[in-house]
């Protein structure tokens, strides 16, 4: 924007005019900035929300026992994305542990042939991530059979009903998802279960 002074006697640098315009100029450029970062949010969301809205995107998440890394996560607007890709066993190798031979081993290593899945929640109430290291099983609740699959009466819903107002009245019934990698445990409390989608190793 240029502000542009047509005619009369020029104003006084020390009056009360340049100091408005000042914050004039201050303003604006802070609203610019702030409106471009909402565009940039809403843009993200719509470009997710268009991948997975495609009939082909759609995919059921593997089911039993499977190697998965989890490789990224992070918060869309007022959603949740999760990306986890598939261990594929390498070449067998030599294991020496403080100068002891355990014989030879296989890594779970990320290929160019592993699948890589993508989850999204479009809301969520929260979620969490522990270190699969610290993971013990709860009392009362199944064992898991599934990578990603939904718990009922779980200690992290009883958490959440202290610790938030979020209820089965609103913001809706909740569903607690737990989803288990070789390195991690991601829970997440929504009103909904996860859009989930198979990407290639470039991500399209």
């Amino acid at each position: 924007m240029v502000l542009e002074w047509n005619g009369g006697k020029p104003p006084d640098p020390d009056a009360h005019g340049a100091l408005s315009i000042t914050r004039l100029v201050t303003t604006i450029c802070g609203f610019q900035m702030h409106l471009r970062q909402s565009l940039e949010a809403d843009l993200n969301c719509m470009c997710y929300r268009m991948r997975k809205s495609t009939p082909e995107a759609r995919v059921e998440f593997p089911k039993g026992h499977t190697d998965l890394y989890l490789i990224e996560i992070g918060e869309l607007e007022n959603g949740l994305r999760i990306v986890v890709a598939e261990g594929i066993l390498g070449a067998p190798s030599p294991i020496n542990f403080d100068d002891i031979d355990l014989g030879q081993g296989r890594p779970i290593e990320i290929t160019e042939q592993s699948r890589k899945f993508e989850l999204i929640w479009d809301e969520y109430v929260a979620y969490v991530v522990r270190s699969e290291s610290y993971w013990q099983a709860e009392e009362n609740q199944p064992p898991v059979k599934d990578q990603l699959e939904r718990r009922y009466n779980s200690a992290f819903l009883d958490f959440l009903s202290k610790t938030t107002f979020a209820n089965d009245d609103y913001p809706g019934p909740l569903q607690h998802w737990s989803l288990n990698t070789l390195n991690h445990c991601v829970d997440v409390v929504s009103t909904q279960p996860p859009h989930i989608k198979l990407i290639t190793a470039e991500g399209s």
